[in-house]
């Protein structure tokens, strides 16, 4: 990996990511990525508050799911919170263990668990450009872990469009 690698070619890195992101992975509406590149954010936009009853639980399976998907690939301890605040479910990963195979299925999980919930789950890309923003998801990640942007990036996806900006 390139350590060499200037501020600002660290921070289209992160611009790239955060758009491929929203674009490969319908579920997730915004993606906010922590100043250092330290975690990141994944944000599902839901339609309403989930049930406070069965909230739980699907945290739970979520958080068990990815307990034992990194179990199965020895990715290291994850540091992962999951959240209900300002209309959308968030879930917070240390970006030190996360991988574009994690991403699917956090996205899957979320859409099965939340399905009538989630705002925008309807969005989708052709194959071939999404084949293609995922072939890049690894190498972004890896690239950010080595050259972290400093300030805080946000991306959002909105009626089809995707807008990445730094905070």
């Amino acid at each position: 990996m390139d350590n060499n690698r200037t501020k600002s070619e660290a921070e289209m890195d992160s611009v790239q990511l955060l758009a491929s992101m929203l674009l490969c992975y319908p579920p997730i509406t915004k993606v906010v990525l922590e100043p250092g590149g330290k975690s990141i954010a994944l944000c599902f936009s839901m339609k309403k508050v989930p049930d406070p009853e069965t909230f739980p639980a699907h945290q739970d399976f979520i958080l068990d799911s990815l307990r034992l998907y990194h179990d199965i690939e020895c990715s290291g301890q994850v540091h992962c919170k999951i959240f209900f605040r300002n209309g959308s479910l968030q879930i917070v990963r240390d970006l030190a263990t996360l991988s574009r195979e994690e991403l699917g299925l956090l996205a899957e999980l979320v859409a099965d668990r939340f399905a009538d919930n989630l705002e925008d789950a309807d969005y989708s890309i052709p194959d071939r450009e999404a084949a293609l923003q995922a072939d890049m998801i690894d190498h972004r990640i890896s690239s950010l872990r080595a050259n972290p942007a400093d300030g805080e990036i946000i991306g959002i996806r909105e009626d089809g469009r995707v807008m990445v900006f730094d905070k």
